[in-house]
This record gives structure tokens, C-alpha cells and sequence, in this order.
């Protein structure tokens, strides 16, 4: 998550904010899974939607990694890249709230480790 909030220039941030939650697994299996949640505030005129659009390109054309822009939300598209290792991370920009938000989530595989 890290990584892809490195793409943003670092001007158009203007705050951010992590929520972490730690479950038992789904399959009932032994460890956890952790889904992150970060809110990222961008800067007033900052195009986070074409920044979404873009990202989404770049990914799309990195070996490893997949990416879904999914346009059927209007002018909010939400962008879900999957690399290798199963990690799926999901971005959507909310542009039509003040102020500007991008939101990423982001879930781990199931882990043992503490």
C-alpha cells in the first residue's frame, strides 16, 4: 500500500489516515487476516480521478500484477490491482466530497505470523 501511495505526488497529499482490523480467517483456518484501510486527503485541483485512470494503466502493464478499472460507477471508477501473490488492493477516489479523497483498501492473505 505503501507503493502505491508513492505514486501520488507527494504535493497533493494532504493528510492520511490508516484503519487496520485483524479476523480470524474466512476458511476458518488457523492465523489472521488484516485488512487495512488508508484515507488519503489530496489537495483542492489535484485530478485524482485521472491519477486513478493512469495508475491503473501503469499496473495493467507491470509484469505480475492485474488491474480492473471498474468505470460502471459513474465518474468514480474503483481500480482493484491483484499482484502475484494474491494481495488485492482496491482505490477509489471520491472527488465529488470536500475534500478529496482517496481511499485504498488493502487484505492480507491469511497469516500465522504474530
Amino acid at each position: 500500500m505503501d507503493d502505491l501511495q508513492a505514486q501520488l505526488p507527494s504535493t497533493s497529499i494532504a493528510s492520511v489516515a490508516d484503519t487496520v482490523r485483524a479476523e480470524p480467517c474466512p476458511d476458518g483456518g488457523e492465523g489472521t487476516l488484516v485488512a487495512v484501510e488508508r484515507s488519503i486527503v489530496t489537495a483542492d485541483g489535484f485530478d485524482l480521478t485521472g491519477w486513478v485512470r493512469e495508475l491503473s494503466a501503469t499496473y495493467g502493464a507491470k509484469e505480475g500484477w492485474s488491474a480492473t478499472l471498474d468505470s460502471e460507477q459513474g465518474p468514480r471508477p474503483k481500480l482493484t490491482l491483484a499482484n502475484r501473490s494474491l494481495m488485492l488492493f482496491t482505490l477509489e477516489p471520491f472527488t465529488t466530497e470536500q475534500p478529496p479523497t482517496l481511499v485504498m483498501n488493502a487484505t492480507s492473505r491469511c497469516s500465522t505470523v504474530d
